[in-house]
Formats: structure tokens, sequence, C-alpha cells
């Protein structure tokens, strides 16, 4: 069994915008020989600004998540750069973004232990 609370807020104004979302997890083990009660919680900032109105876009985003409240250092704290460009308004938008992450703990939630660094680029459709 999983119960879930999050919060979120958001502003935008001309071309800047920013959020805010937090939220905490708890998973409560059902029947049998199960590990105990497990607690994550977490929370993210972003900003961006429209450099170019509705074509170019730079952005970033710091976010911590705590993955299990059993294991210590089992957390990361993660930021991200972004520059997108948005080729067709909001129908096609290819980007590049920068993400550098740490973890004191390998293998939690995917992260190598220490500082890794790793570099995205995309591209998205809507339809």
């Amino acid at each position: 069994e999983q119960q879930v609370a999050s919060a979120d807020l958001s502003f935008a104004w001309k071309r800047f915008f920013a959020q805010a979302e937090g939220y905490v997890m708890r998973s409560v083990p059902i029947g049998g020989i199960a590990p105990p009660t497990v607690l994550r919680s977490g929370f993210d900032v972003q900003a961006g600004f429209f450099v170019i109105r509705s074509v170019l876009e730079v952005a970033g985003r710091f976010s911590w998540l705590h993955f299990d409240n059993h294991v210590a250092g089992a957390w990361v704290v993660q930021g991200d750069g972004q520059l997108n460009y948005y080729l067709a308004g909001n129908t096609l938008k290819v980007g590049l973004r920068y993400s550098p992450a740490y973890s004191p703990v390998g293998g939690v939630g995917g992260f190598s232990s220490g500082l890794t660094h790793t570099l995205f680029a995309q591209a998205q459709v809507w339809l």
C-alpha cells in the first residue's frame, strides 16, 4: 500500500516562469514477510526565461530526493541547466541539458556514488 501527499506552486509573468513541488510517499508492506515501511520524500524548484519570446528558453532546476529512510545516505541532490529551442510553436522542441548530481551512496535511485555529470540532447513532439 502506498500513501502520497504532494503540493506544488507555479508562477508565470511575461517571459518568466517558476515552479516548486514537494512530496512525501509512504510504502507499507501488505501481508507476509516484507521490508519495513519505507518513507520517501523530495522537492524541486525550477525557473525559466524565454530569451526570445516563445522560441529560445533558458531554464534551471534544483532537486533533492530521499529514497529510503532506512538507508543512511539514500539521497541525491541534482541540478539541471537547459537550453530549449522551439522550432514550431509549442509542437516541436529541441533541447540540450546539463545535469550534475551527487549521491553519497551508490545504487540509490539509479545514481552512482559521488558526483556524476550527464549531458542530454532531446527532441519533443506534441501532437
